[in-house]
């Protein structure tokens, strides 16, 4: 059931172990492990599963319990990443255009955008989020892995994913679609974790290091290597956090 990959960006087989989650339950003998790439410096899970059901069902996910997720869900806290995304919005452009989310989860960031008269659209896989999201907050969701999405192409002004990234299989993949289904100039806003942050140099306990299903680990070198192959430019990258994991994780800004 387990597969050994090459790396997901630069495809070398050549890679060393960096980290291994000891005592997983249903694990196999050799645990699940990241490793990293000897040519690129990516971080990523090998061995893995590949399957989309597995990920769908995984019970480490945020979404396996949508009334816990909805419970812990910020709404000052999207807000003020809606901020950050804006202040690099509108030093381009005049208003506000067509958003689209990958991994919307249950749409509390796109009802955020969408009160702020953002035209909105949101890709979810999890069935259940997806459901939630139309039913209570009335959002317009595609319930699709995004690999799988057939989205009109150039008809975006800019593609959000808040802690999205470091789960898809393929993150090139995912940045090429993603490249389609933006116009001309516009603009990618991603969160993901920062591997080389304090808190993961200790590699104490913590949620995100997770090889189930938290696939790839980017550092500002390697998010940026990723963009620039799949030709995106203008990319800004700032960290954030709190107290001792102030740079733990990354806001990731592109032009196409």
């Amino acid at each position: 059931m387990l597969e050994e990959i090459n790396c997901p960006i630069c495809n070398s087989a050549e890679n060393k172990i960096f980290w291994i989650m000891k005592e997983i339950e249903n694990s196999t003998k050799e645990n699940f492990r990241y490793v990293k790439c000897n040519d690129c410096d990516l971080v990523y899970t090998s061995p893995r599963r590949n399957d989309v059901e597995y990920y769908q069902k995984l019970p480490s996910s945020y979404l396996s319990d949508l009334d816990w997720y909805v419970k812990s869900i910020s709404v000052k806290g999207l807000m003020w990443m809606l901020d950050e995304f804006e202040k690099k919005w509108f030093k381009e452009h005049q208003h506000r255009g067509k958003m689209l989310e990958i991994g919307c989860a249950m749409g509390h960031f796109l009802y955020t955008a969408r009160a702020r008269t953002w035209e909105t659209l949101g890709i979810e896989f999890v069935k259940d989020a997806a459901d939630w999201a139309k039913k209570f907050l009335q959002l317009d969701i595609i319930e699709s892995p995004a690999e799988t999405s057939t989205i009109d192409e150039g008809n975006f002004d800019c593609v959000v994913g808040i802690e999205m990234i470091e789960h898809v299989r393929n993150p090139l993949e995912i940045l090429e679609k993603v490249k389609k289904w933006l116009k001309p100039g516009g603009m990618v806003f991603f969160s993901t974790p920062n591997i080389e942050s304090n808190s993961m140099k200790t590699k104490k306990p913590w949620e995100v290091l997770d090889p189930r299903d938290h696939l790839t680990l980017f550092s500002k070198k390697t998010i940026t290597n990723t963009l620039e192959k799949v030709g995106f430019t203008n990319i800004i990258i700032d960290t954030f956090g709190g107290g001792w994991r102030q740079d733990e994780s990354m806001f990731v800004y592109a032009i196409k």
